[in-house]
Order: structure tokens, then sequence, then C-alpha cells
């Protein structure tokens, strides 16, 4: 009877426990419906009066400006580096102990939660719902509009957490000379994601100069190297260097050597993450050379090579890194006899070599009228009429992938004052003494 009467005493308690959380719900969803505010730390820009939030002006000019940045420049990072200069800083809070926070400079993640904040228009959110506030509003809603149409348009739409494309197959693995390490990020436009490797620094926005390398390019880059390195005879037994084998060893090793080259150029990304992570130890890169320190435990065990235990496997391989404009090229190799073939500029010069082919053939044939035919359009199909009269060896030098870093599809398609003798034209687009016309 004891045990029966307490728990009957314990199961009202509880009941009464759940209805009192039920009407605290129910009168916080009734108040905010009705636009009140309920509590809570206020955000910048506005203080709360008697439970009311009230605009506190100077804290609503830093939130225009930068709702009105992000509206100019269409990207949070640029934002945030524009706030550094402009010396825009957090809301600075005072807590009943004198304790001080906040009066920072805004983190990235910081402006998106205030460019995705709808009370900064007047409104309250309950769950997934939005009701008119009480609250005066700071941004107006034509700004706010522009600023939701650029965040929805940078952000991408994925159908699972885990995108195999997207994946850093380096992260963690990068180092500049002064040994940073250099971190992983993102950046959205136009609905697609692009990927970076970025010193921690410039990162953090705490330096000006330091690593912004595409991922992309990177992970091509190093991809090169290794596969160069084990392909290559006389590359492989530079890396291992001074090894107790007999010659009739070498094909059974360099066949090894190839097999974990192929490894490395055809693993999808997942495979290929784990294939870097235990093949290598961190890789340094610099101007002129990207240096790697390799797991010798697992390149003995592809290779079928019994190492030394102190033996420290060093691949040191010289890179040209060149810019022009806003592409970044990263090549392996110092001359520009390493191959580097380009799918987009091969199939740049065909275009323009069948496009001369058509007017030699045809010659009342007008460039805008191959143009319709060939779906092109016609301002591409004129600056494909110069590039058809390139010299013979730079064409073949273009297929062959030895051509210069700096020779992008670009530049070559914005080449309107091409040279037609074909000495000046390797001059012009900036080939080698070495690479003369014969």
């Amino acid at each position: 009877m004891g045990r029966l009467t307490l728990n009957v005493l314990l199961s009202f308690a509880q009941f009464e426990r759940e209805v009192t959380a039920e009407r605290i719900r129910d009168k916080i969803a009734a108040s905010k419906k009705r636009g009140m505010w309920m509590g809570g730390l206020p955000p910048l820009g506005y203080t709360n009066v008697d439970k009311k939030l009230m605009v506190v002006e100077s804290e609503a000019v830093i939130v225009r400006k930068l709702f009105a940045l992000y509206a100019e420049h269409k990207n949070v990072r640029i934002v945030q580096r524009e706030t550094v200069r402009l010396r825009l800083l957090t809301k600075q809070r005072t807590d009943k102990h004198g304790m001080t926070t906040g009066g920072k400079p805004f983190a990235r993640g910081h402006l998106y939660v205030i460019l995705n904040n709808p009370l900064y228009i007047g409104k309250i959110v309950r769950k997934q719902n939005i009701y008119d506030g009480l609250h005066a509003a700071i941004v107006d809603k034509e700004l706010w509009d522009e600023v939701q149409a650029i965040l929805e348009t940078n952000t991408i739409q994925r159908k699972t957490r885990k995108n195999a494309k997207s994946l850093s197959l380096l992260a963690g693995l990068i180092h500049d000379a002064h040994g940073g390490s250099l971190s992983t990020s993102h950046t959205c436009k136009g609905g697609k994601r692009y990927r970076y490797y970025v010193s921690k620094d410039l990162k953090a926005g705490d330096a000006h100069t330091g690593w912004r390398i595409p991922a992309l390019v990177m992970e091509g880059l190093v991809q090169s190297a290794l596969d160069q390195t084990f392909r290559r005879k006389q590359e492989l037994l530079k890396l291992l260097g001074p090894i107790d084998l007999d010659a009739a060893d070498l094909p059974a090793l360099f066949a090894q050597g190839c097999e974990l080259a192929n490894a490395i150029q055809m693993s999808k990304a997942k495979a290929a993450m784990q294939l870097y992570a235990d093949l290598v130890q961190s890789i340094t890169i610099s101007k002129a050379r990207l240096k790697f320190t390799l797991n010798t435990s697992f390149v003995g065990k592809q290779l079928a090579i019994i190492f030394d235990p102190q033996q420290v496997l060093e691949l040191d391989v010289p890179i040209q890194i060149k810019r022009r404009g806003h592409e970044l090229k990263m090549v392996v190799g110092e001359s520009q006899g390493q191959t580097n073939v380009d799918p987009k500029l091969i199939r740049l010069v065909a275009q323009a070599l069948k496009l001369k082919a058509a007017l030699v053939e045809n010659p009342t044939l007008s460039i805008d009228k191959y143009a319709a035919q060939n779906n092109i359009d016609h301002g591409d199909a004129r600056r494909l009429v110069p590039l058809g009269y390139l010299a013979p060896d730079i064409v073949e030098t273009i297929i062959n992938g030895r051509q210069p870093v700096d020779l992008t599809v670009t530049r070559l398609r914005q080449s309107n004052q091409l040279p037609v003798l074909w000495s000046e034209q390797r001059s012009f687009l900036g080939f080698s003494q070495n690479h003369r016309i014969h």
C-alpha cells in the first residue's frame, strides 16, 4: 500500500510538471505570434528595455553597413576583411559581475548569423514560423531580400551530408616553408562549391600574406609529382637511395612502382584520400619547390623492400607557379619540357583549325553563318580565326602538353594581336628560345 500510494503521488507530480511545461511553451508560442520578444541576449543593434527590444542606433549603423557590404561584394570573406579595415566590432556586453565580453572583430560564422536573422526586418521567429514583431526594423526589406537572394545563390544544395567529389584529399598534410599548416576551406558561388587550402593566419584574417591554393590545383600537383616519381625508373631509384638489390630484382621493383603510380592516378576520392594519408607524412610547399616526407614502412610494403628503421624517404620536386589574372597554374618541373596537357587548350585549337578548314573549303561561307551552324557565339567564332594560323609546331607543342605554364585558354582566346609570322608567334606566346621554329 505504501509503494502504491507513493507511485500515485509521483505520477501526479510528473503530470503536473508536464502540464506546467506545456503551458509555458504555449505561452511563449502565443506571445511570439503577437510579435513579443521573449527574452535572451539581444543581438547587435538592439537592447532590452522593460522586456522590449529597442534600437541602439550606434549599433544599428554597423548592422546596416554589414548588409550593404554583402550586397556589394557578395562574399562573406571579403565582408570580413572590410570589417577589419573599417574597425567594425561585435556587440560589447557587461554582465552583473562586471565581466566584459564581445568588442572583437567579426568571424565569418557571426556574419552569417547576422545576415540570416529576420529580427533585423522587424520579425520574430518561432521554430519554422516567422511573425511580425513589435520592435522596429533596422534593415530595409528591399536590402534584406537582395541579401537573402545572394545567400541562397551561394548555398550548395546537397542530398547527403557527404559528397565524395568534395573531399579534401590532402587535409592535414600541407605546410608552408615556416612550418604553418594549411587548412581546408571553401566558398560557394553560383551554386558551385570551390575548395581551397589556406594558411591558418590568412584564414583567420591575422595576416595579409600566405597561401590560398585552389584544392584541385594543389591535388593535381601532388598527384603528378608522386605519379612521376614512382613511374619513372630514375626518379624511383633516386627516392629509394642506396638499397641492397640485385639487377635481377629491378624489373619487379619498377613494376611495383608502376602499380603504386596507377593507384595514385586512378583512385576515387575516398580511396585516394586514404592512400595519401598512408603514403605521405607531410608536404611542404614553397614558391619553387614541393618537399614530401613519405611513410617509409608503407612504401616498403608497397614495393616489397625492407628499409632501415632509421631511413627517411624525402622527395624534393621543383615546381612552377604562375598567375595570370585570377587563374593560378602550378606544374611539376623547372623547365617547359615537362608535360602539362591542357584538354581545354587543345579543344580551343581544334575548334580554330576546324573553322579554318571550313572557310578554306567553302569561300562563300561567312563566319557568322558558320557560328550559327555549329551553335557557337559569333564573337567567339571571330576570336577563333587568328588561332587557325598558329605555327604547326606550336600546335604540336600544345598537343604534347609542353606549352608555357601561363599559356592558358583565357590568354590564347584573348590574343587579338597574334602575329602572322610564326617566328614572332613564339615570342608573343611566351615560348623560350629552346623552342624555336626550325
